[in-house]
């Protein structure tokens, strides 16, 4: 029978339970007409019965009617016998009374026989024998009449009191023909309210069987199909996206199923790539925040370096005037200075390969932050539909629970089931109302990550500028150090040159010494933020934590990302 049900004909709730009234229907209406047509019956053979019965006392009351009518005969023969032509005419009528008595009691005999009505054919065939003897009897008392020459009372004499046993006779027939009656019609009633019984039993059968049949298609098809949905959408609700869902059949509810499924999988989905891009950014701010932390050790050793370079020229300085003496003691401190210089100058190129690389990070990761953000307006969007789709169901179960006020108290348990089906769509557009104010604080988060990485990418760019400078800087301390070395030979003759350039010199170390503390409070700002960035992932990883999702395959690709 769920076989027969789980037809695409039957893919409309609607049809299902019409369906099954109709089954009830005809089993209670089959088992009425059975009945009814039982009590037809029995009242048909009751009708019959009292109608034989009746027209077998009628037919007793004509015979005896006629009996009368017959002895009246015998006496209008008696009185106004004398006259010949009186005589004859009553004395026929006497015959013809007779006669037809005879056929009667015969008629009524052959009817008792062949409705086995014995007791009655006997104590009939009693009558018409008496009939006989006392037909006899009558020609003896006329024979007597003529005799007597027509005298009345010797006509009287002879016959007096004949005519009461077969009178006798006829009462007990009527007598035992409504005996009979009775006895066959309290029979008969008897048999029509054991007709009536075994109706009413029948329908109350069919109405139990028809309810229980009733109850369980409405339980197999209808009411465990809403629990398992309902308790699928719990696990939802929990955030549990891996638990299977029980979905089946083509009717409006297997339809809802196909709908939280499709939901299920493409929130799953959702959630996954979340997690993966969480653990993504994650991971380029930990590189980032290592990559800053590297470039502001460098940046601190070179602030050292350029005051000690500071400082050397300043030495260089108080002892210019000594310079003439100390000649080969300056070309060393020049030669010293030009190797200092080449190796800021490299630390300064290090440097800005490192910045630029940052930069890239850092782009990347606020492209990276950007999807998420656009993947978050996808979510909303889907959840919108999520709770269109609510709202439809929750019209389509107060438009049910209309239907089933409308049925009355068949549609009782029905408006019961679609009250349960409109609670669950409201629980579902709440479930989706939490999601949503989840998805736009991850948008907000999301926001203020791409802004703080702008930024950063900003202040990284104004870096590697500044890196720049200092770069050419450098090269212009080690070729003015390259002319000190030349021209050392001659230091006694542009002491004042000399004195002059050293103050230039230290007027550029200073510069870049002012430059690398900008460089590492820019550094420092860049390291904060990435710090910052880590803890919104490890927020936005915290709150993807509360769903579960089949992410084996993204495991193992954070896995991967993590160990390259």
């Amino acid at each position: 029978m769920m076989r027969f049900f789980s037809n695409a004909k039957f893919s409309n709730l609607t049809i299902k339970l019409l369906s099954i009234s109709a089954i009830v229907g005809t089993l209670i209406i089959s088992a009425s007409l059975y009945g009814l047509i039982a009590m037809w019956s029995s009242m048909n053979h009751l009708i019959k019965i009292i109608e034989t019965g009746q027209n077998q006392e009628r037919k007793i009351l004509v015979i005896s009617l006629h009996f009368k009518e017959q002895v009246q005969e015998w006496k209008n023969v008696l009185l106004r016998g004398k006259n010949s032509a009186d005589r004859e005419k009553y004395i026929n009528k006497f015959k013809n009374q007779e006669k037809i008595v005879q056929q009667q009691s015969n008629d009524l005999l052959k009817e008792l026989k062949r409705l086995q009505l014995h007791s009655l054919a006997n104590q009939l065939k009693k009558f018409t024998k008496a009939h006989k003897v006392l037909s006899q009897k009558y020609q003896q008392g006329f024979e007597h009449f003529k005799h007597s020459n027509f005298n009345s009372e010797a006509g009287d004499t002879a016959i007096r009191g004949i005519d009461r046993e077969p009178i006798k006779i006829l009462t007990e027939v009527a007598h035992l023909i409504s005996k009979q009656l009775l006895a066959d019609t309290e029979l008969a009633v008897k048999k029509k309210q054991q007709v009536i019984i075994l109706t009413m039993t029948l329908i109350t059968l069919a109405v139990i069987i028809g309810t229980i049949i009733y109850a369980f298609l409405i339980k197999v098809m209808i009411i465990r199909r809403v629990q398992n949905l309902t308790h699928d959408l719990k696990l939802i609700a929990a955030g549990d996206f891996t638990h299977p869902l029980h979905t089946s059949g083509h009717d409006e509810i297997g339809q809802i199923g196909l709908a939280v499924k499709t939901l299920k999988e493409n929130t799953g989905k959702l959630i996954a790539e979340i997690s993966k891009a969480t653990h993504q950014v994650d991971h380029a701010a930990l590189e980032m925040s290592s990559t800053m932390s590297a470039t502001q050790e460098q940046l601190d050793k070179q602030a050292q370096k350029s005051t000690h370079a500071s400082s050397a020229m300043n030495t260089m300085n108080d002892s210019i005037k000594a310079i003439v003496l100390k000649a080969e003691a300056v070309a060393e401190s020049a030669l010293n200075a030009n190797q200092k210089s080449l190796e800021g100058q490299q630390m300064l190129t290090q440097t800005r390969d490192i910045i630029k690389g940052l930069a890239n990070e850092v782009n990347t990761t606020s492209q990276i932050i950007g999807t998420l953000s656009e993947s978050s307006d996808n979510v909303g969007s889907i959840l919108d539909v999520i709770k269109g789709i609510s709202e439809q169901t929750n019209m389509l179960a107060l438009n049910a629970a209309i239907e089933a006020a409308r049925a009355g108290e068949q549609g009782r348990g029905f408006a019961v089931v679609a009250d349960e089906v409109r609670g669950l769509a409201q629980r579902t557009a709440e479930s989706a109302g939490q999601i949503d104010d989840l998805i736009m604080e991850l948008r907000s988060h999301a926001s203020k990550a791409v802004e703080a990485m702008e930024k950063g990418k900003a202040s990284t760019e104004q870096t590697v500028e500044q890196s720049q400078k200092m770069s050419d800087i450098l090269t212009i301390i080690i070729n003015s150090v390259g002319e000190i070395s030349k021209t050392n030979s001659t230091i006694s003759e542009s002491i004042s040159k000399q004195s002059t350039s050293c103050d230039n010199v230290n007027e550029q170390i200073n510069s870049i010494s002012q430059l690398a503390k900008e460089a590492n409070t820019s550094t420092s700002q860049t390291t904060k933020m990435s710090q910052s960035l880590s803890e919104l992932s490890s927020n936005l990883a915290h709150l993807i934590s509360q769903f579960k999702v089949n992410n084996a395959s993204t495991s193992q690709e954070n896995k991967k990302t993590t160990s390259t």
